[in-house]
């Protein structure tokens, strides 16, 4: 998913050799490199909560 993309605002734009256990893994693409999110993940998840939600209910959800 694109940086701009609005489930993405306000990540924090970690690196693969930056990824610590708590880091939330959704990809970001900035010009063909890739990141992750960055934020705390959701319980049981890899994802944080905003990310979990998209990934499970997708963008079409508003309040998320």
């Amino acid at each position: 998913i694109k940086a701009d993309a609005p489930i993405n605002e306000g990540a924090a734009m970690v690196t693969m050799l930056q990824l610590q256990n708590h880091h939330c893994r959704w990809p970001i693409e900035v010009d063909g490199k890739t990141f992750y999110c960055g934020w705390n993940k959701h319980e049981n998840s890899n994802y944080c909560t905003k990310h979990f939600n998209h990934s499970v209910w997708g963008g079409g959800r508003s309040d998320i």
